[in-house]
């Protein structure tokens, strides 16, 4: 028996459970029950919030596969909301803030009240992005925590992305590691993306490091560095990205993502 939380940002979904004890050790197999959506909870993935010595809180990350996971931005803002009903974060006025520690390394929370903001990796053009050719068709790879294949299309809403994202995952290129693959459509207004996560294994109604990823991208094709406030829109809501670009290390640093986090139900779950 396991008490849980629901979580969601912009439709990306988790289940996540206080394991501050050490008390709950879940196998593969577990993880994946729990995140069916037909026999389970139902999620994109599961997270155990864990103590740790230096910073606030451990984020234990799992994907709906079962198999632990890079970092996960919609799943880092629930988490740290769920931190703050905790207690585990420091209040300065209506605020809560802290460092949380993951796989990828220690980053910053700030929570008001169902608005969360997290830091995001460094971005560097030379270490962490570069252009790729899959199937004749050119994109960029950008790793924002969690790697991402980028390609820009048109009329994005009625585009079939599962035939595309098949060519690209069975590609020599990502086919042992695997890739999150993300659409990018540029409008006026902002951008709008669809993302197929890599150990969902289905699109996403929105994915954190997609969207900074995304924005991202925009930048490096445009060649508009400047500090900036994006708006990337999702199917399932619209996100804020904060950066800025250091011309001499041709370095992303700065960068903050921001969203409205819900929780939308608690219980217990029996093996």
């Amino acid at each position: 028996m396991i008490n849980f939380f629901k979580y969601n940002s912009s439709g990306n979904d988790f289940i996540i459970i206080d394991n501050r004890e050490k008390k709950i050790q879940l196998k593969v197999s577990e993880i994946r029950k729990m995140c069916d959506r037909n026999f389970g909870v139902g999620a994109d993935g599961l997270i155990l919030l864990e103590s740790h010595e230096k910073v606030n809180y451990f984020m234990n990350y799992f994907n709906s596969d079962g198999l632990p996971s890079t970092l996960c931005g919609n799943g880092s803002m629930c988490c740290g909301h769920f931190a703050s009903i905790l207690g585990l974060l420091e209040k300065i006025d209506n605020h809560y803030i802290g460092v949380f520690n993951t796989r990828e390394g220690d980053f910053d929370v700030q929570v008001l009240y169902n608005l969360v903001t997290i830091s995001m990796p460094n971005v560097s053009i030379k270490h962490n992005t570069q252009f790729i050719t899959v199937n004749n068709e050119k994109g960029i790879y950008i790793n924002t925590g969690s790697p991402h294949y980028l390609l820009i299309k048109s009329n994005l809403e009625n585009f079939n992305i599962y035939k595309n994202v098949i060519r690209i995952k069975e590609s020599s290129v990502f086919k042992e590691e695997g890739v999150n693959v993300t659409f990018v459509e540029i409008n006026k207004e902002n951008l709008f993306i669809r993302t197929y996560e890599r150990g969902v294994e289905d699109e996403t109604l929105s994915c954190g490091t997609g969207v900074v990823a995304a924005a991202l991208l925009q930048s490096i094709i445009s060649k508009d560095n400047k500090d900036i406030v994006k708006k990337i829109k999702t199917r399932g809501g619209i996100f804020n990205v904060d950066y800025s670009f250091n011309e001499k290390q041709q370095l992303f640093e700065d960068i903050s993502l921001s969203n409205k986090v819900n929780l939308v139900f608690k219980g217990t779950y029996h093996f």
